[in-house]
């Protein structure tokens, strides 16, 4: 596993470090990552559950999403709600790295990749490629597109 706080180069959007102070009580995120040549980024938490809990900045700031491994193969939220369209791509990425996938997490995601299909493919790269720093196994780009194909093809 790798040490604890991941950092990436360059310099998360500062909107992304007020709101992780904001929603998680001025605390500092443990995870600070960016999508491999994309400008989206998360901060966040471990948090030793199942349970992943998003927040997409960009596009639903007040809406956070909580699933499971379980509840992301119908693509449902821990309520058995539908998962909101954005947050299919991250689920379905954790689907196909299920070997892979830390426990659970509490985070916020953010940047300045435009809407739609770019921002989309963007959200499983940045979960691909996290996933793998997170286990300490090496990827390539090539790698993460085989992930996403894989991940659009299977769960979405």
């Amino acid at each position: 596993m790798a040490e604890l706080p991941i950092l990436s180069a360059g310099d998360p959007p500062l909107r992304l470090l007020i709101g992780y102070q904001n929603q998680f009580s001025g605390g500092e995120p443990d995870i600070l990552f960016c999508a491999p040549g994309r400008d989206l980024w998360l901060a966040g938490h471990l948090n030793g559950t199942p349970r992943f809990t998003l927040t997409a900045l960009d596009i639903n700031p007040d809406q956070p999403v909580s699933f499971t491994l379980q509840s992301a193969r119908q693509m449902q939220t821990n309520t058995q709600r539908p998962l909101p369209r954005w947050a299919r791509y991250p689920a379905a990425c954790l689907r196909v790295l299920s070997n892979f996938a830390p426990m659970g997490m509490d985070a916020l995601i953010c940047g300045d990749e435009p809407a739609g299909p770019r921002y989309e493919y963007a959200l499983i790269l940045l979960f691909a490629a996290l996933t793998y720093t997170l286990s300490d196994t090496p990827y390539t780009p090539a790698l993460l597109n085989d992930i996403a194909d894989a991940a659009m093809r299977e769960y979405l």
